[in-house]
């Protein structure tokens, strides 16, 4: 086969989508020599890593005898998809493209698969939500935000039905797509991604080395940054000041309400924040952790989970959509706005070594279970099973 992979995330900070995007690209070319691959990159893109940072990538990609990189530019990315892809793929002489970034190109004949990581984009398309964007943006960018909008909403209404598979990140997922969507259940895959070795500290650093409460920013509602900001202030104030409360990755743009929470003279003495930082820099907050908070309303799989039980450090989480699926038992979990209980929680494990010992045990046998390569090939068994399906077609 020639397998075709959009794979503009590449060449993005390494977070989430774009982590899972390079290892599917490091990987499938070591998993087998017997397909070709053809990893289609948009170096125009106006949120690509620095130019230097991802040639590296690149270059790393390109030692694979069987993987070709081709970049097509346009910083138009509705474009990209659906004009300028097309025409690659007829070039290349495509078999099976694979969009792992929940989009489908609409004008091509050829067999596509999509990773659809959630439906949380989805959750947004309604009027209350756009009138609100709209509400803040100037005419033009009122606009191309209303565009876009419209593009999205022709992915979840048409496109995606028209994948010949869906991957999705979790069963909570996929039972959401399968529901949400009303699509055939046989159509959906759940394939777990796979931790990273980054993250890995074996043996852990002792409870009496760590130094903070760690949380990940954010301006999505979703994340419940406010919630964790009032559950660890209502922990005792010994605890507050052996164990200040680290927040990463907060953008200045930040919502009122948090910045009116972090500026509160109660408790902003004992935060400390952080903006977008190295992946270096976060594998060492997560290492020197003595508790991760992670109190999503709504989470497809949860990347963050898997770096924290990495790390040996135990978490404190809430209890809905795919959450419990990944920790399965691991972790001190509680609804998300039970602030008293969840501060109780990180209460619990600040004061008891046995029971942070133990959750630091119980994380790291769970996280084994997690694999890139595991998840690789059973990528690459949902490219062949289609692509075997297509030959008996033909015949």
């Amino acid at each position: 086969m020639n397998i075709g992979i959009d794979a503009r995330f590449i060449l993005r900070p390494m977070r989430g989508m774009p982590l899972y995007v390079m290892r599917l690209c490091q990987l499938l070319p070591s998993v087998t020599e017997k397909h070709n691959f053809f990893y289609f990159i948009n170096e125009s893109f106006e949120h690509n890593s620095p130019r230097q940072e991802y040639l590296s990538r690149i270059s790393e990609l390109s030692k694979f005898k069987n993987v070709n990189i081709i970049n097509c530019n346009d910083d138009a990315e509705i474009l990209w998809e659906q004009f300028h892809l097309p025409r690659i793929l007829k070039h290349y002489k495509i078999n099976l493209l694979h969009m792992p970034g929940s989009r489908f190109s609409f004008t091509t004949t050829i067999p596509i698969v999509v990773t659809l990581h959630d439906l949380n984009e989805k959750s947004r398309l309604n009027f209350k939500s756009i009138k609100s964007s709209c509400s803040s943006l100037k005419p033009r960018q009122a606009q191309y935000f209303l565009r876009n909008q419209i593009y999205v909403w022709m992915q979840y209404k048409f496109g995606f039905k028209r994948a010949q598979k869906i991957i999705t990140v979790s069963n909570y997922s996929a039972s959401d797509i399968v529901k949400e969507l009303n699509i055939d259940t046989n159509k959906v895959v759940a394939i777990h991604h796979g931790s990273e070795t980054a993250f890995s500290n074996k043996p852990p650093i002792h409870f009496s080395k760590r130094r903070h409460v760690l949380v990940l920013g954010g301006e999505a509602y979703h994340k419940n940054l406010a919630g964790a900001i009032k559950s660890w202030s209502l922990i005792p104030k010994n605890l507050k000041e052996r164990f200040p409360l680290k927040i990463v990755g907060l953008s200045k743009k930040t919502n009122p309400e948090i910045l009116e929470m972090i500026s509160d003279d109660e408790v902003k003495q004992y935060i400390k924040i952080s903006g977008w930082i190295t992946e270096d820099e976060l594998v060492k907050y997560f290492q020197t952790a003595a508790v991760f908070l992670y109190l999503s309303y709504f989470e497809g799989f949860g990347f963050p989970l898997l770096h924290a039980m990495e790390s040996g450090t135990p978490i404190v989480s809430s209890n809905v959509t795919s959450i419990p699926e990944v920790l399965n038992g691991v972790g001190l979990q509680c609804g998300p706005d039970d602030h008293a209980q969840i501060a109780r929680n990180i209460t619990q494990l600040l004061t008891n070594e046995e029971l942070w010992e133990k959750q630091v045990a119980s994380g790291q046998e769970r996280v084994a279970k997690f694999s890139w390569q595991r998840s690789v090939l059973e990528h690459l068994d949902v490219y062949e099973s289609i692509f075997n399906d297509q030959q008996l077609r033909k015949r």
